[in-house]
């Protein structure tokens, strides 16, 4: 019964999260999810300003421009799923590992890193465009339509570049998946919170275009994070980070 309180304890302390920011690999995930997925609420956020100062829409047409931001996250959810996991039976077809869905895969030896990242770095390259694209073609005030299919693409390409880093998070945190996930939103809220600051500043003194600049601007400046990650990660995880609950589940 102490055992149980104690346990229970352990999972409602705030400093469980925060202490998944003391591993290497962890952090630098963290991080640039955070920067990846705060970027979606910069362009939200500063939607309805823009769309009513530029397009002279009212609440509800701006209400309705808010379906393509949903339509692109909602068509992620549909595939990206899929495709991380072909992704991660190609790699174990080809090293000859069986995956097993009755336990926790063996991780000693498989690239979980690029298994994950290979499906985000392209999702990456599609939402940078698709927010240049956005940024300048709504401060252009090309016809809404326009900025609005750069909307879609820009969230359908966060969603799924996210999806792969966060399915590579909870991989590196099997233990303890509930504790890595708070720390993501932690993250991603702090700098959401911030980013909303910026990009209203920017969006309101500059435009749009150059709010979208800044964004794709801080994902270069943190891309070496991800790229720490590929080369540096397997290491870490080698050493630090054994798959003690694959050896549990194997041995009964």
């Amino acid at each position: 019964m102490e055992q149980t309180k104690t346990s229970k304890k352990a999972r409602l302390s705030p400093w469980s999260s925060l202490k998944v920011f003391a591993d290497a690999e962890t952090c630098c995930l963290l991080l640039y999810g955070g920067v990846i997925y705060a970027s979606s609420y910069v362009i939200v956020s500063t939607l309805p300003a823009q769309l009513q100062d530029l397009y002279g829409l009212d609440t509800t047409r701006i209400s309705l421009c808010f379906l393509a931001a949903g339509f692109g996250t909602i068509t992620s959810v549909l595939g990206t799923g899929r495709l991380l996991d072909w992704n991660f039976r190609r790699h174990a077809a080809r090293l000859g590992v069986q995956i097993s869905k009755q336990k926790q895969q063996d991780l000693h030896g498989f690239p979980i890193e690029l298994a994950r990242l290979q499906v985000s770095f392209p999702m990456l390259l599609l939402a940078g465009g698709s927010i240049l694209a956005y940024g300048w073609t709504l401060q252009a005030r090309t016809p809404l339509a326009v900025p609005l299919v750069f909307l879609f693409l820009e969230s359908f390409g966060i969603a799924s570049s996210f999806s792969g880093i966060n399915n590579l998070l909870m991989d590196l945190n099997r233990l303890k998946p509930g504790t890595a996930s708070a720390a993501m939103n932690l993250s991603r809220c702090w700098m959401g919170a911030g980013g909303v600051a910026l990009g209203s500043f920017l969006s309101d003194r500059h435009g749009s275009g150059w709010m979208a600049v800044t964004i794709v601007g801080l994902w270069a400046v943190f891309s070496p994070l991800v790229l720490l990650v590929l080369k540096a990660g397997p290491g870490w995880r080698e050493r630090g980070q054994p798959p003690k609950a694959c050896e549990k589940s194997t041995s009964r």
